[in-house]
């Protein structure tokens, strides 16, 4: 099933989740059904869609697989609406494009407890397992060029909001991977 969205940059929420005004979202609590949500692909322009798959998340130490899977339900994190939730599971995000131009993506979550797992190149294991803001600076992404990576977080009751970013330094950024113990998204925005 593919599910045409409309551009927009007011994906919004107490922490201040807007994107830049030229940015494709899907802010996931319009657009997936409560309940378990085994993955799907998203128009979000003319040029740009997204597949969002449920992958195998990876506990630590030992690097150990698990997997729980994605459900969209209730949630204490973004002011309350519905949150799409990685209990033990990743999502591998990978961008479709016409003309493959995206440059920046932008993932905001929630985070309340245990480590995370961030990659770009679609490796297994991902290319981290930890807290997410000890990712490091740059990952390598499919084309063995560099996707520059920044976090930002806020306290919120029992846990932190987030912003995770992904930059492209000369190919296209065409793989996000990002999933948690406890851990949830808001939206993801391409531009």
């Amino acid at each position: 099933m593919i599910t045409t969205l409309k551009t927009a940059a007011a994906v919004a929420t107490a922490l201040s989740l807007a994107a830049p005004a030229s940015a494709a979202c899907l802010n996931f609590n319009q657009h997936i059904p409560n309940g378990s949500f085994g993955g799907g692909i998203f128009q979000l322009d003319a040029n740009t869609k997204i597949l969002i798959k449920p992958t195998v998340f990876w506990a630590s130490p030992p690097p150990t697989p698990t997997f729980s899977g994605l459900t969209m339900d209730s949630s204490t994190c973004f002011g309350g609406p519905d949150a799409l939730h990685f209990n033990n599971t990743s999502a591998t995000f990978q961008i479709i494009q016409q003309e493959q131009n995206a440059k920046v993506i932008h993932f905001n979550y929630c985070e309340l407890g245990g480590h995370e797992n961030v990659g770009a190149d679609g490796s297994t294991p991902p290319q981290f397992i930890g807290e997410i803001t000890n990712v490091p600076p740059t990952l390598s992404d499919p084309f063995g060029g560099q996707v520059r990576v920044a976090v930002s977080e806020n306290p919120i009751p029992g846990g932190k909001e987030g912003k995770l970013i992904f930059e492209a330094t000369s190919d296209p950024v065409i793989l996000m991977e990002v999933g948690g113990q406890e851990f949830a998204g808001h939206s993801i925005c391409i531009n």
